[in-house]
């Protein structure tokens, strides 16, 4: 806690909302949230709540402007109302189809309305720049941690429990897929990193967001899930169609930033097959090819 109050005071409310977001998707160090129980709710729902109510405190409490143009917030809110109304038909479908409680369906993708209620929030918050920094800042370096510490869990066979809060693993060869809460962390925090190498407009920003980039890649690539595997591709193949269309001196100079970061990572793969040939061959490697090629099979399959 005390941690806490020092990073508050000195970056504000951006690293106050970073922490309850990190805290509420399971990946601050400490014990399991999602274990730990207030009257049947779990930690880690309560500070998604309490982020929720902070936000929506500082959005109607303060006198601070909305400056979003028309035509951004009605998108927001489109998208606001596109995840409400998938709970409520998750929630209709337990309740109608498979005889679920209604306390009990209401739990059922309760993600999506957390989702529902935190994107026009966030969108009015994060106008401020020193509170967008300072909550990717906090965000970014929490997730870099869980998810470094996350690759090694998967490589060493699991362990560190201050910081991977496992909830199962399966063994492959090489490689333990361990399952833990904080995957939805790292799976959101690696596109908004690689939008950091290409888009950022400092040096720092491009630095912090390529390590963000490269830890959360890693621990993507170890955790085996051919899911991750499709939608980070499609998503970022997608994004990166409507970024070359920039036409642009901004476009410009993105485009050469892309190219700097590719021709780096590619001397960095070529190095490693140069120095230590043998990276290919290991099992860690086949079993992250085999699992990534097997969703082509699965395509192929009659089945």
């Amino acid at each position: 806690l005390a941690a806490v109050a020092a990073v508050v005071k000195q970056w504000g409310l951006g690293a106050w909302y970073g922490i309850l977001l990190v805290g509420g998707a399971d990946g601050l160090p400490g014990p399991n949230l999602q274990n730990l129980r207030v009257s049947q709710v779990s930690v880690s729902d309560l500070l998604v709540i309490l982020l929720i109510v902070s936000l929506a405190a500082e959005r109607y409490l303060t006198t601070e402007p909305d400056e979003q143009p028309p035509r951004t917030l009605r998108l927001v809110h489109l998208w606001s109302l596109a995840f409400m109304a998938i709970w409520f038909v998750d929630i209709g479908r337990a309740y109608f189809f498979y005889d679920v409680p209604i306390t009990r369906a209401l739990r059922f993708g309760r993600d999506f309305a957390h989702f529902a209620l935190l994107i026009p929030l966030f969108a009015s918050s994060l106008q401020n720049p020193r509170r967008r920094n300072a909550l990717l800042l906090t965000a970014g370096t929490l997730t870099f941690l869980a998810a470094l510490a996350d690759s090694v869990a998967h490589l060493s066979g699991g362990g560190l429990s201050f910081l991977v809060h496992e909830t199962n693993s399966i063994q492959f060869p090489g490689v333990t897929r361990v399952y833990t809460h904080n995957t939805f962390l790292i799976v959101a925090a690696c596109p908004i990193a690689v939008g950091a190498v290409l888009l950022g407009t400092t040096r720092r920003s491009r630095a912090i967001g390529s390590l963000v980039a490269l830890a959360c890649l890693v621990a993507l690539a170890l955790q085996l899930t051919r899911a991750v595997y499709v939608g980070l591709a499609v998503g970022l193949a997608l994004s990166a169609v409507v970024w070359l269309g920039i036409a642009d001196a901004d476009g410009l100079r993105h485009r050469r930033q892309a190219a700097q970061t590719i021709g780096v990572i590619g001397l960095a793969v070529v190095a490693l097959i140069v120095v230590h040939p043998p990276a290919l061959s290991s099992s860690t490697f086949n079993t992250i090819a085999s699992r990534a090629t097997s969703i082509f099979t699965g395509f192929q399959s009659p089945n």
